[in-house]
């Protein structure tokens, strides 16, 4: 046990020294790296093949395996050292090691087991391994190349392939292995060695494992039951979980429909539009629906719209297919299918629509579930409202119910801080502002006043090396942020559609200068860009500047000395306005002394 320890302490130090010249550039900067692994990496392959030799490892043992798999990676992620250059065999023999850690059986369903964290890593090296150093143009490095291809790109593409089709046979499979396992198949499809291998797997790749990753799941059930707000974050920013095997499932099924490279072949999309038609039209006449199956066949096709809508023949049943299968989930019991339902209306809201009755009802459908007692709908509904906005067929039918829409989208954002709520609202401004005119005072108010809402309090510092312990109240300030930059990016767009109505301006001067003043505070030093443009406007648009708006000037000036002095180019303009506006104002008062 003792002997454990310290071994295990030995690797940890090796790991670190390591690390610390993972990123270095080639040349000497690396040479304490080489000298490293030529003095260690030996030793280190015959500790891993030791370990492997173990009938029944222990934990501590799978602990030692993840630390050699960490040291390996820190050393080969960026640039293979020259020891494997010189003596190819001795790589083959780390990815022998690897190929025997990853093809063992893990009986713990716990994803934080070092057993499972072995894989993860080695599913990293894997994916690096073939993607960086497999297609070398030049030299030794083509050379190994093409060996590391020809000699064990198979080899890792049937470990992987063993490892997803236990979770195909519902066997437990690490979340994050998995992941790496399917970005790993989307590497092996750049060479065509491995892609003729893949490819008689397809159907059953499709039908029995891409297709239903792509479907609401137990988790997600829990978290829209338990967190709603935490689900639309995750739901809104995918790339935020690095081991998101649904996101991983649609870039590799993505890549099977875009054939890139002459070895590709071109029907795969016909055949998975055939799987997904059969489940919707089994959906369509079971008794028993498969709601989750029904969802993630509308996930796949929202996504693959851009092939369909390169292709007439396609491009001509999108309408038809909404009208039939998409529409009737409005009136869904399950929440998720009335959000996915909402979703892929988004997804295809910029076609011409054939039918005005189709329109009418896809519309009515969004307006509609803006009042669903489910937050997720609710704010995909705000979404995909924006969508539509975009169609220029679709506002003549929004026109009439602008005023309820608008009071709609203030309730929801009073509900949850989210971007895509207020960029429905800026598109509604943009697009009605005209016929907005009225409400005017109104909208700035309550922008200005969701700003103060939304705008964190405090300014949070983050070192570099806080950033692996970001939390969920990391997330939320982010969140928060975004929408509170996205207020005023509504306010500069309202500025700019009520321009045919002058009297406005000075009307609002009692929101807007106190929010600016507030702006132009260094704490608030985030939104500088859009406080920029906003002062720039509204300095533009006033014909007649007031003392309340020559009392930002200072404001300005003393951004400018404390934290904004790189946004000189974007100062500019608002500084221009107030010179050309009111020229005897500048040069009469204390503006000239504010500059010198």
């Amino acid at each position: 046990y003792q002997r454990r320890v310290h071994g295990t302490g030995a690797l940890l130090c090796l790991r670190v020294l390591c690390k610390r010249f993972e990123f270095r550039p080639s040349g000497e900067d690396r040479k304490p790296l080489s000298n490293i692994v030529n003095a260690t990496f030996p030793t280190l392959l015959q500790l891993f093949c030791h370990l492997n030799s173990q009938q029944n490892l222990p934990a501590e043992g799978a602990l030692m395996q993840k630390l050699l798999c960490k040291t390996f990676w820190s050393s080969t992620s960026m640039e293979l050292p020259p020891l494997f250059y010189s003596n190819p065999a001795h790589l083959g023999q780390w990815l022998d090691c690897f190929l025997f850690v990853l093809a063992f059986p893990v009986p713990i369903q716990d994803p934080t087991s070092p057993f499972w964290k072995v894989k993860k890593w080695i599913g990293h090296i894997s994916r690096n391994i073939f993607q960086r150093y497999g297609d070398e143009k030049k030299g030794k490095k083509k050379q190994l190349g093409a060996e590391l291809i020809q000699n064990y790109a198979a080899k890792y593409q049937d470990a992987w392939l063993g490892l997803i089709d236990l979770h195909r046979n519902r066997q437990y499979v690490a979340p994050q292995v998995l992941t790496l396992g399917l970005s790993f198949l989307d590497t092996s499809m750049e060479y065509q060695i491995t892609y003729e291998r893949l490819y008689p797997h397809l159907d059953s790749l499709i039908q029995q494992v891409l297709t239903p990753l792509m479907a609401f799941n137990d988790s997600d059930a829990e978290l829209w039951k338990e967190n709603p707000q935490e689900y639309i974050r995750k739901l809104y920013d995918p790339l935020g979980d690095l081991y998101n095997p649904r996101l991983s499932a649609l870039n590799l099924l993505l890549k099977f429909t875009l054939p890139s490279k002459p070895f590709h072949k071109d029907d795969v999309l016909p055949r998975l539009l055939l799987h997904l038609n059969n489940i919707l039209s089994k959906y369509a006449s079971d008794h028993e629906k498969d709601f989750r199956a029904k969802d993630g066949a509308l996930y796949v096709i929202g996504n693959i719209r851009r092939r369909l809508l390169k292709k007439d023949e396609y491009k001509a049943q999108i309408e038809p297919l909404l009208a039939t299968h998409v529409f009737p989930e409005f009136q869904n019991p399950c929440g998720f299918l009335r959000a996915k339902a909402l979703w892929i209306c988004g997804q295809y809201s910029k076609i011409t629509w054939a039918s005005v009755t189709n329109l009418g009802a896809a519309l009515s459908g969004v307006v509609a579930l803006l009042r669903d007692p489910e937050l997720p709908v609710r704010v995909q509904a705000g979404s995909s409202l924006g969508a539509f906005i975009k169609n220029k067929q679709c506002q003549e039918v929004i026109q009439p119910m602008l005023e309820p829409l608008v009071s709609q989208m203030f309730n929801l954002m009073n509900e949850i801080d989210h971007d895509s709520l207020i960029d429905t609202l800026e598109l509604i401004i943009e697009k009605f502002g005209e016929n907005l005119a009225s409400a005017a005072l109104q909208l700035c108010r309550r922008l200005a006043g969701h700003f103060v809402k939304t705008s964190p309090q405090t300014k949070q510092s983050q070192d570099v090396d806080d950033y692996r312990g970001r939390s969920g109240e990391d997330d939320e300030i982010e969140e928060q942020e975004m929408a509170a930059a996205a207020c005023i990016r509504a306010l500069c767009t309202l500025l700019h559609s009520v321009r045919t109505h002058e009297e406005l301006y000075p009307q609002m001067e009692p929101i807007l200068i106190p929010l600016l003043r507030l702006l132009l505070q260094p704490d608030k030093s985030e939104y500088i860009d859009e406080t920029l443009e906003l002062l720039s406007r509204y300095t533009y648009f006033m014909k007649k500047l007031t003392p309340e708006l020559w009392s930002l000037f200072p404001l300005l000036q003393d951004a400018f000395n404390s934290y904004a002095a790189d946004y000189l180019p974007v100062m500019l303009a608002p500084l221009d306005n107030y010179v050309s506006r009111d020229p005897m104002t500048f040069c009469t008062g204390d503006c000239l002394d504010c500059l010198c």
